[in-house]
């Protein structure tokens, strides 16, 4: 029993020790204190800091699974433009709305794609989309490829 209570005393004590160091050294040193974290009457605004970098956190986040979510979908639809399901057309049609909230996609389009519209940029992705899907079959992308081309041709 006289073991818990000096357990007891020792943890008061050494808290009490503690705090009163905390406060001799914000006093002696105030600048000191606060760039080694040790100014606990800031806590405020180290609460308000981190509730903000969650809020950060998780805007980052939703952006992230935005984007997996969008390039799952290019995927299966490059899919289906290899298997010939689903037309070039079609494709832009489900993948420009995606992409044109993509932020520096329009840049892509111009750039790597030397693309005339954004449409055709769109389409263009999509068309290399499909290539990847059938990188390991050259064979059957030799008969999809030319599809996909005449298909980009007749895009308005």
């Amino acid at each position: 029993m006289t073991t818990a209570r000096r357990a007891g005393t020792v943890s008061a004590a050494a808290l009490t020790g503690l705090a009163a160091a905390l406060v001799l050294a914000h006093s002696v040193a105030p600048v000191w204190a606060a760039d080694l974290g040790l100014d606990l009457w800031n806590l405020p605004a180290v609460r308000a800091d981190a509730a903000a970098a969650d809020e950060e956190a998780a805007a980052v986040q939703a952006r992230q699974d935005r984007v997996f979510l969008e390039i799952q979908m290019g995927e299966h639809l490059a899919e289906r433009l290899a298997a010939g399901t689903l037309t070039l057309a079609a494709a832009v049609d489900r993948l420009e709305p995606s992409l044109r909230r993509r932020t520096g996609f329009g840049c892509v389009c111009a750039h790597q794609y030397q693309a005339p519209t954004f449409r055709h940029g769109v389409a263009r992705y999509a068309i290399n989309r499909a290539e990847r899907a059938l990188a390991d079959d050259p064979a059957r992308w030799a008969e999809v490829g030319p599809r996909l081309e005449a298909e980009y041709a007749a895009l308005r």
